[in-house]
């Protein structure tokens, strides 16, 4: 039996937009919503910025799979795998790994998008 893994919403500080809004760079409110056209060009914009950022990584792993695009998904893990394993924080406050959720992208048990 296979455990599913849920990927959890991060939190990081944000950066501030004109009206003192935050702005999403992890294209959360996109994915959540089912636009993955949006999530990946926002991902694909924030990562031209910031090629080694893990959580866009994981996002975009995360769009590739639900459009199935499986081997762009398990190549945006593997970017992941790559580079120094760090510790996210959950929305909910439990920390989680860089690295475990992309082992668990390649397996296929990525379920909810992270931010």
């Amino acid at each position: 039996m296979k455990a599913k893994i849920y990927v959890i919403l991060l939190s990081f500080i944000p950066t501030l937009a004109f009206a003192g809004q935050p702005v999403d760079n992890y294209a959360n409110q996109a994915i959540v919503s089912g636009q993955y056209a949006v999530a990946e060009t926002q991902l694909l914009s924030r990562l031209a910025v910031a090629p080694a950022d893990q959580p866009a990584l994981i996002n975009l792993g995360h769009v590739y799979r639900h459009t199935n695009r499986t081997t762009a998904a398990h190549d945006a893990y593997r970017r992941v795998l790559a580079r120094s394993n760090i510790r996210l924080t959950a929305i909910d406050g439990h920390p989680v790994w860089s690295h475990d959720v992309a082992r668990a992208g390649l397996g296929g048990t990525v379920e909810v998008a992270m931010r």
